[in-house]
């Protein structure tokens, strides 16, 4: 303890040397703001040929900025020149009080605030944490701590991978986004939203820059949907990073001439065409084309049309390649909101000979059997019963499971089965939710 207040009686008295030094002397006559404009110019030339060897901008867009502030530096030093007045130093009675107030101040905040008990931790780490903790409620941080370890058990669940990758790109956690997008995009390699989302988080995690990855991404999905707006837009902005403006100003003629008159995305293209056109001294006005007539809402009876074909085409595809079980989850949920339970059923069979010991398959399966049980059920069927409980045999934790089986057997009056399935459920429920009250009402009602 003794070496700790010789090195802080050291370091104070250091501070207030450099603190004096400059009271007990004249200020010397402060720099023109010309001065000032040119050492900034200095230093912005200097990043351009930095960025310039990294590959981060074109030749042609380092010319173009050098010529900008080359521009800039003439303008400064044309500029009359005004320096600001010398300083008159303080008394030497303000440098004494200074002498004696800082050291009796800092040694008055420590005693009041110091504990050199306690272990250092990095800045960087405190800063993250402070930032994390004020951002993002707890509750929500518990709940894709839940969401994580469950898809941990349960990795072929699509549904938790989409919704965990968007939770960690509103939290700005975007490595962890990107991970939970390739996870997702392992599942369903033919979702081309969802390859899009990951390639869209691999860009803004690079800074604005497109990687190869996102490039190989956004190729995939324009070969299959060639005016695919996302994919037609980061691929011309790929080509303009890479100092090819001509290749870049065609893709983005393309996708406006390709675009409804009200999409949203328009202005930015239209944006970007006027901007390369003027590094290509073309007349972006002439070359602009004009978009399509604004698009309008579908019919109902269109809209129901065009997601029976979806529903079809993914089923074709599932009776040609039936170990997809991702694919087959995705067509249970489209006949669940079709509202045809037999075909659901039908379905659900399909899967669970494909994988007969996957947890979410097997709450799948339990499910479309309640939904295809004719009448009002009070009591799980005897089969759905069962799936649950081998998916529980799997995957303890597996929710859905929990939550059937807790509840059918404690409206059978079955205590010592309900008791321990409804605990383990409420765990991994939000306390301030409904599904939390009425499951803590179920539980402390049994005897």
């Amino acid at each position: 303890m003794t070496l700790f207040w010789i090195l802080a009686a050291a370091i104070t008295a250091a501070v207030v040397a450099m603190l004096l030094r400059p009271l007990l002397r004249s200020s010397p006559p402060a720099p023109s703001r010309a001065d000032w404009d040119l050492e900034v110019y200095r230093d912005q030339l200097s990043e351009i040929e930095r960025d310039l060897a990294r590959g981060v901008i074109a030749p042609a867009q380092a010319d173009a900025a050098r010529t900008e502030i080359g521009r800039r530096i003439l303008g400064a030093a044309a500029a009359p020149v005004t320096t600001a007045a010398t300083i008159a130093p303080p008394s030497k009675g303000a440098a004494l009080a200074l002498l004696v107030a800082l050291p009796l101040a800092s040694l008055a905040l420590y005693l009041a605030l110091g504990r050199p008990d306690l272990p250092d931790r990095p800045f960087a780490e405190r800063a993250a944490e402070s930032a994390a903790a004020a951002a993002t409620p707890q509750s929500v941080l518990e709940a894709m701590a839940r969401l994580a370890e469950r898809l941990a058990s349960q990795p072929n669940d699509l549904e938790g991978w989409v919704l965990l990758a968007q939770s960690y790109g509103k939290m700005g956690q975007l490595p962890d986004s990107i991970e939970a997008w390739r996870k997702a995009a392992a599942l369903a390699p033919d979702d081309l939203d969802i390859s899009g989302n990951l390639a869209e988080t691999l860009i803004s995690s690079n800074r604005g820059l497109v990687p190869e990855e996102a490039r190989q991404l956004l190729d995939a999905i324009q070969a299959k949907l060639p005016d695919e707006p996302r994919a037609g837009h980061y691929l011309a902005l790929a080509r303009q990073q890479a100092g090819d403006d001509h290749g870049a100003l065609e893709r983005w003629i393309k996708l406006a001439a390709a675009s409804p008159e009200n999409a949203p995305w328009l202005p930015l293209v239209h944006e970007r065409i006027a901007e390369v056109a003027g590094r290509l001294h073309l007349d972006a006005a002439a070359i602009t084309p004009k978009p399509l007539p604004p698009k309008t809402a579908e019919a109902p009876a269109d809209q129901a049309k065009a997601i029976r074909a979806m529903v079809e085409g993914l089923r074709a595809k599932l009776e040609a390649n039936p170990a997809d079980v991702a694919g087959w989850l995705r067509l249970l949920r489209a006949y669940e909101v079709l509202g045809e339970s037999d075909r659901r059923l039908d379905a659900a069979k399909r899967l669970r000979a494909q994988a007969p010991h996957q947890p979410d398959v097997l709450v799948a399966y339990a499910e479309a059997v309640i939904a295809a049980t004719p009448g009002t059920v009070e009591r799980l069927p005897a089969e759905a019963a069962a799936a649950f409980r081998e998916a529980l045999a799997v995957a303890p934790e597996t929710t859905a499971a929990l939550w059937y089986l807790g509840l059918d057997t404690a409206l059978a009056g079955q205590a010592a089965e309900a008791r321990p399935l409804l605990e383990r459920l409420l765990k991994q429920l939000d306390p301030a939710s409904p599904d939390y009250q009425a499951v803590k009402t179920r539980l402390d009602s049994l005897k």
